[in-house]
């Protein structure tokens, strides 16, 4: 559908106003969300969508649901994915090695590794 309708004197119809309530997240909202979210993305850290929430209404005075939000980023071309939780950062090399070495003596005779 045309936003507008020409008419050959080139005067153009205007559409009707829209019906229901206004936008509770604005588009300078959004793009005021972008900018921690990009500052967070370089210094890795994490936002949840509740989180982003409540940043919103504190700084903005926006007011929207999780999912909403959400749905508004990945509009805005935003992906994410889960965050993986894991304690390889915690694990002590030499352990492992003496581990592993332990772990080669109780083998039976002739039992290959099949996966890594």
């Amino acid at each position: 559908m045309r936003s507008t309708v020409s008419r050959p004197g080139g005067d153009a119809l205007a559409d009707a106003p829209r019906p229901g309530r206004p936008a509770s997240v604005t588009r300078e909202d959004r793009e005021a969300l972008a900018a921690p979210l990009d500052e967070s993305g370089r210094r890795g850290r994490t936002w949840t969508a509740a989180a982003l929430c409540d940043w919103l209404a504190a700084e903005r005075g926006g007011r929207a649901s999780a999912a909403w939000l959400t749905e508004l980023l990945h509009w805005d071309g935003f992906r994410w994915k889960r965050t993986r939780d894991t304690l390889r950062h915690k694990a002590d090399p030499v352990l492992q090695q003496a581990a592993r070495a332990r772990l080669e003596d109780l083998r039976p005779y002739g039992w290959t590794r099949t996966r890594a």
